[in-house]
């Protein structure tokens, strides 16, 4: 049976150089010991911004965050300290067996793709019932071309 799942709760907009900095510590640790993980971005998120709430302690609700098989493991400051003291395996229960029909009381939301700000184009972050009423229009023509057509004539 595979371990609990790893699921890292995140932002995208990160203001706090010392923000970014745990993110991409998790991150990195993640990665180069190849642990499978699964990284939900609350700032665009509201689903899984509300499974956070409800999973993390109250007074523990900082990001970067960390559930293991939807199960609080501790902050990032004891991850840091598995870390070093090479727990890791311990803090994130990678030897455990887990089974999501015993031990998963609700099913983890979809994981979304996880990206920089701005990324999208308007239209594609656009309802759809919106989206139906943009492109039905015709587009107007520029206000501009009229003030730049007639110059243009004249000379």
């Amino acid at each position: 049976m595979p371990s609990p799942p790893i699921s890292l709760f995140m932002t995208t907009i990160a203001s706090q150089p010392a923000l970014r900095q745990r993110q991409e510590y998790i991150l990195r640790i993640l990665q180069v010991k190849k642990i499978p993980y699964i990284v939900y971005d609350l700032a665009s998120d509201e689903e899984a911004k509300r499974l956070w709430r409800r999973k993390a302690p109250p007074n523990n609700q900082q990001l970067p965050g960390i559930l293991v098989g939807a199960k609080y493991p501790g902050t990032f400051s004891e991850f840091e300290d598995a870390v070093e003291n090479d727990e890791l395996d311990i803090f994130l229960r990678l030897n455990d067996e887990w089974d999501p029909k015993i031990d998963e009381d609700r099913p983890m939301p979809e994981a979304k793709p996880v990206g920089v700000p701005g990324a999208m184009t308007p239209l594609e972050v656009t309802p759809e019932h919106i989206k139906k009423k943009i492109l039905a229009q015709s587009p107007s023509p520029s206000p501009l071309k009229k003030q730049i057509l007639p110059k243009l004539v004249r000379e």
